[in-house]
């Protein structure tokens, strides 16, 4: 099956939403080709199109009130594991803002916190692991969408956590972690999930 998230062709949110759940679901029980390549996706280009589909499906008032001229920013913090998986969706439009990718490197590198705060969504590393609780607090008051695929991120304050459930990729929410940054998460994308904690 081949999935085409080039077309910027302007269509009604609702179908938009709609055609972004049949697309998770898809990445959640087949493999699947990104258009223009044959080969199936690998773990990390899922992974990649989850999170441009996760911001389809989960608001935060803060960013309603940002210019569309302003990119939506997805960091990584710590050690890349996306490889070039990112470039999937680099400069792809979600809510009519361009996706920028930023790599931030090891947090204890990171001389200007801050920049953590400048992210709509942080892609924390397992390299981190030992950090979270200064990197919680770095963002904490902030509309910044954390995301991991560690052990036990969610149980540690984290937002999302993808897993694997039988070769698949899956991924759990931790709703009170959400709640506690404001943000509101689509009751669809909740139903996919794994596990709501």
């Amino acid at each position: 099956m081949r999935i085409d998230i080039n077309n910027s062709v302007a269509v009604p949110r609702k179908l938009r939403c709609c055609v972004a759940a049949v697309m998770m679901t898809v990445c959640l029980n087949i493999p699947v080709t990104y258009a223009g390549t044959k080969a199936p996706l690998n773990e990390y280009q899922i992974k990649a199109m989850f999170l441009c589909n996760f911001l389809r499906f989960i608001e935060c008032s803060v960013w309603k009130d940002t210019n569309n001229n302003e990119p939506i920013v997805i960091g990584i913090l710590g050690d890349n594991p996306f490889g070039d998986s990112l470039t999937l969706i680099a400069n792809k439009k979600v809510r009519n803002r361009k996706l920028t990718i930023k790599y931030l490197g090891r947090f204890k590198e990171i001389k200007d916190k801050d920049k953590l705060k400048e992210c709509q969504l942080l892609f924390i590393s397992s390299s981190e692991k030992l950090n979270l609780k200064k990197i919680f607090e770095t963002i904490h008051g902030h509309c910044v969408l954390t995301i991991s695929d560690m052990n036990g991120f969610i149980d540690s304050g984290g937002i999302i956590n993808f897993i694997k459930d039988r070769k698949k990729i899956r991924f759990e929410i931790n709703m009170t972690s959400a709640e506690k940054q404001s943000f509101y998460i689509n009751s669809k994308l909740l139903r996919l999930a794994k596990r709501v904690a």
